[in-house]
């Protein structure tokens, strides 16, 4: 397999941080079993460009750790959260998370979600707390994914889901989830991170 690729990809690609990534969030409960498809893709990255992918991507999971609101988190979701990380660092990868992936807690919508600026400073509180507490083992944090799910295909295009769109009114919540990645990243640094960070729009990573 690697002699199809030939020599001249491998040279291109030499420099590049192989990693691979999942969806599914580290707080849920059958998450170790599913890293499996991780270690398949590991296995293909191998192969293919001759090289073992170096870190792990998952969502931390949002909606699984502060599921009441903004007042407590979920015990058990952190729990499976520690023990994911840790089986990660023993496997010799580097564990990154994406702290929002299309999962912002039902609360948060029931509050107005991302048309209200308050959702913003929310993201910050829950964003510090991880930061705190898995700071010393996740490498590359990514703040939001979010910026074509529910702002921008939801609130103005109305496509997710179907038909629930406002049109340009719903622009200020594009504006909300930018500002939330940007207030997450102050978050980090404030809870002493040490690791890469930013968001999925397109924007370097910070550290």
């Amino acid at each position: 397999m690697v002699s199809m690729v030939g020599a001249h990809v491998h040279d291109r690609f030499r420099d590049v941080r192989w990693g691979v990534a999942t969806a599914r969030s580290l707080a849920t409960p059958s998450v170790v079993p599913r890293q499996n498809a991780a270690r398949g893709w590991a296995g293909d990255v191998a192969e293919i460009m001759g090289v073992e992918p170096a870190g792990y991507r998952a969502v931390l999971g949002w909606r699984r750790v502060q599921p009441d609101g903004p007042g407590g988190f979920d015990e058990r979701a952190l729990g499976r959260c520690d023990r994911a990380l840790d089986d990660l660092l023993a496997r010799g990868l580097q564990p990154g998370v994406t702290l929002l992936h299309l999962d912002a807690p039902e609360w948060l919508a029931r509050d107005g979600g991302w048309l209200c600026r308050e959702s913003a400073l929310r993201f910050a509180d829950y964003t510090h707390e991880m930061g705190r507490r898995f700071g010393d083992r996740v490498v590359r944090w990514t703040t939001t994914s979010d910026i074509a799910g529910p702002s921008v295909a939801d609130h103005v295009a109305g496509m997710w889901p179907k038909g629930r769109g406002s049109g340009p009114a719903g622009l200020q919540a594009v504006h909300h989830v930018l500002l939330a990645a940007g207030l997450a990243g102050q978050a980090l640094r404030a809870a002493g991170v040490g690791g890469h960070h930013g968001d999925a729009h397109g924007r370097l990573p910070r550290q």
